[in-house]
């Protein structure tokens, strides 16, 4: 209503939470795009392409926010019934894991799962389709207790000015590892398997998932 049917060739938006597409982003853009634009060559937005990261880690700690355990104290103790252990929980904890770095082993390459371009959005592909993510390769032995999710946004059409939630020890840089921004609001998203899964070096993983 505020445009009176002028059309327009830039959008920049903030719509965007810890699952990046959490609070209906792809629509949001998709929409605009479709009522509000001059037409999709001359189109401008603002961030143009996003990515999403996965990356299987081994961690006692994150499994503490997820499991209940036995507790003790003096004379007195309770027995967590196993069938309570490893309840489903919420879809995903959010979580600064730069906070708790120190407790996290990595068991795999960050793994780009999902490419968003928000000037060319296929709504049948990109906002109910599951899909399946297969050979997700291990690189060491160790137990599955976690995938730590984040994302990364190319501001412009080039991908030289980027935003995003990479956790510090995936930099390659250590220096723009130093210096990372705390940040509130955007932080890293925290997902679990039903049960912590030992694996071995160049095993190989399936994982099933997506839902806005």
């Amino acid at each position: 209503k505020d445009l009176q049917g002028d059309r327009i060739n830039i959008i920049v938006a903030e719509v965007f939470d810890t699952e990046l597409i959490g609070e209906g982003g792809l629509r949001t853009f998709s929409e605009a795009c479709k009522h509000l634009t001059i037409d999709n060559e001359n189109l401008h937005i603002i961030p143009a392409r996003a990515t999403i990261y996965i990356q299987l880690v081994e961690s006692s700690k994150l499994q503490e926010f997820h499991t209940l355990k036995n507790l003790s104290s003096e004379n007195k103790r309770i027995n967590i019934p196993n069938d309570c252990r490893h309840l489903a929980g919420n879809t995903i904890f959010d979580l600064n894991v730069n906070e708790v770095k120190d407790y996290i082993r990595p068991l795999s390459k960050p793994i780009p799962v999902f490419n968003f371009n928000f000037k060319n959005l296929n709504e049948a592909n990109n906002f109910t389709e599951e899909t399946i993510l297969e050979n997700i390769q291990c690189d060491y032995d160790g137990r599955i207790d976690a995938f730590i999710m984040w994302w990364n946004l190319d501001m412009d059409e080039q991908g030289e000015i980027q935003l995003g939630t990479i956790p510090t020890w995936c930099y390659d840089d250590p220096e723009k590892a130093k210096n990372v921004q705390w940040r509130e609001h955007w932080i890293h998203g925290i997902f679990y398997p039903q049960e912590p899964k030992i694996i071995k070096a160049k095993d190989q993983v399936i994982i099933i998932n997506e839902d806005q």
